[in-house]
């Protein structure tokens, strides 16, 4: 369950990284705290009615010695560690639709949906490659999105 979550945090979360006016901007965040507040009971919902565990395994990297995965292992205790982190998230997408002082709103979502994506790739990981490539796919991915807002000229420095 957590492999779909994390799935469908990247989907919501690239979905709303596209630029739009400023008309539909906020009608686009309220509806993003919409979607993830489903995903979210959804989330709840199975970490109560599942106790199994279920590994989503990729081939990251085959070599001859041993080959690089990437897995993500859902169990009662892992989805533990996350709802806490998906409620803070969904409270801040929250805060931010009454936030009249945000420029771009959908952005500053999308950076924290894919901030939530890569928790939930760390929390669950096996080895530190998959630690890494989480930090840093979502550095990469944020300083794409909030580039040319007010948030990139004042706290991004490249």
């Amino acid at each position: 369950m957590i492999a779909y979550t994390t799935l469908l945090l990247f989907l919501i979360g690239v979905f709303n990284s596209f630029k739009v006016s400023v008309k539909f901007d906020k009608i686009l965040s309220f509806l993003t705290f919409i979607s993830l507040a489903f995903v979210f009971a959804s989330f709840c919902d199975s970490e109560f009615a599942s106790s199994k565990e279920h590994i989503f395994s990729l081939a990251w990297n085959s070599t001859p010695g041993k080959d690089i995965r990437f897995d993500i292992i859902s169990n009662s205790y892992n989805q533990q560690l996350i709802i806490p982190f998906f409620a803070l998230t969904l409270f801040a997408i929250f805060h931010n639709l009454n936030f009249r002082y945000e420029e771009r709103k959908s952005a500053y979502v999308s950076v924290l949906i894919f901030n939530l994506a890569a928790l939930v790739i760390m929390v669950t990981s096996n080895n530190f490659v998959q630690l890494l490539t989480a930090l840093f796919v979502v550095d990469i991915l944020s300083v794409f999105i909030i580039k040319d807002s007010l948030s990139y000229r004042r706290y991004a420095m490249l």
